[in-house]
C-alpha cells in the first residue's frame, strides 16, 4: 500500500491510501510516510481520501501486523501519523466516500474538516478484531464523534451512518449520492478564497481548542490492557499460520 501525492483543486495536495486490493487498508509503510510528509508542509491544504472510486479506508491492513516491532505496539505507526497530522502546518480535509473503518476513523478525526457522502458509514470494529486502541486515538475520537455514538462504534460495533455522524457534528459537510467530489471543490475554493495568515491562525485556535481540558497521561492499567490484547492477537494469527 502506498500513499498517491497528486496535485488537487484549488492549489491543494491530494493524498490517497492507495491499496485497492485491501479496500484501501493502511500500512506501516503509508502511516510513516504519512509523517515524514507532514514535517515538510507550509500551508497546503491537503485531501485525505481513497483511490478514486474506492472507500476511504478499510483500516490497518492486519496482514502487517507480523511488520511490526517485538518492542512497540503495532499502531505505533498510526499514533505518530495522525499526531503529526495535527501538528503540521496545513490545514486537512477528509474526504469519506463509502466508508472509514478503525484506523480510517482514526485518521478522520486527525483531519480539520471531513466532507462524506451520505451513503458513506463509520465503524470502529474493536471488539470483533479483539483490539484496544490507544488513549490518545480514543480522546481524538471522542472529541469528533461524541462520547454517546463513541460508545455505540467501541462496544456494540454499531455503524453509525453518516448523516447521523453530521448530526453529532462529527462530519462538516454531508454531499448527496453523486456529489462528493463537487462538495470538496466547493469546500476548496471556500479554503482558497480567505487569506492564508487568517486560515492557519483559526486553524491552530480550533486545534488548540480541542485540547484545553486537561490531558491525564494514559492509565497504566489501559496500556496494560493494550499491550494484552495485541499480544493475544499474535498468539492467534500464530497458531493459525502453524
Amino acid at each position: 500500500m502506498t500513499l498517491l501525492v497528486q496535485d488537487g483543486p484549488a492549489g491543494s495536495e491530494v493524498w490517497a491510501l492507495a491499496n485497492p486490493r485491501r479496500k484501501n487498508a493502511v500500512t506501516p509503510e503509508a502511516l510513516d510516510d504519512i509523517t515524514r510528509r507532514c514535517a515538510s508542509l507550509r500551508g497546503q491544504v491537503v485531501v485525505l481520501r481513497g483511490t478514486e472510486g474506492g472507500p476511504f479506508c478499510a483500516g490497518f491492513d492486519l496482514t502487517r501486523l507480523d511488520s511490526a516491532s517485538p518492542s512497540a505496539p503495532p499502531d505505533l505507526p498510526l499514533m505518530r501519523a495522525t499526531a503529526a497530522m495535527e501538528a503540521a502546518d496545513a490545514t486537512f480535509v477528509a474526504v469519506i466516500q463509502d466508508y472509514a473503518i478503525g484506523a480510517g476513523v482514526e485518521l478522520t478525526c486527525a483531519c480539520d474538516l471531513v466532507i462524506a457522502d451520505s451513503e458513506s458509514f463509520f465503524q470502529v470494529p474493536a471488539g470483533r478484531l479483539g483490539v484496544v486502541y490507544h488513549d490518545a486515538g480514543l480522546r481524538r475520537m471522542e472529541r469528533r464523534f461524541g462520547p454517546r455514538l463513541l460508545r455505540a462504534m467501541l462496544l456494540l460495533g454499531r455503524r453509525v451512518p453518516a448523516p447521523e455522524a453530521a448530526a453529532a457534528g462529527a462530519v462538516d459537510e454531508l454531499a448527496s449520492p453523486g456529489t462528493l467530489d463537487r462538495a470538496l471543490t466547493d469546500v476548496l475554493d471556500a479554503l482558497a478564497d480567505g487569506a492564508a495568515q487568517s486560515r492557519a491562525a483559526h486553524r491552530a485556535w480550533l486545534r488548540a481548542r480541542r485540547h484545553l481540558a486537561p490531558q491525564a497521561p494514559p492509565h497504566p492499567e489501559h496500556e496494560a490492557r493494550r499491550a494484552a490484547a495485541y499480544a493475544r492477537l499474535a498468539r492467534a494469527r500464530e497458531g493459525g499460520e502453524s
